[in-house]
């Protein structure tokens, strides 16, 4: 994908704890558009409190 004019987008799931958590980090470093999925509410909200910037948002589901 180098050299791509076109955004990344990835879906993360499990993106409120662990493993699921950490990828959600280091794709936000990369600058990556970002959905993430957890059936925790709390951990959910927290982990795309943690990534948000103002451009790209992600997106909860």
């Amino acid at each position: 994908m180098a050299g791509s004019s076109r955004p990344r987008v990835v879906v993360v799931t499990g993106a409120s704890a662990g493993v699921g958590r950490a990828t959600v980090r280091a794709f936000a470093e990369q600058g990556t558009r970002i959905g993430v999925i957890a059936c925790g509410l709390d951990g959910l909200e927290a982990a795309q409190q943690e990534v948000e910037r103002p451009t790209p948002p992600s997106c909860r589901l």
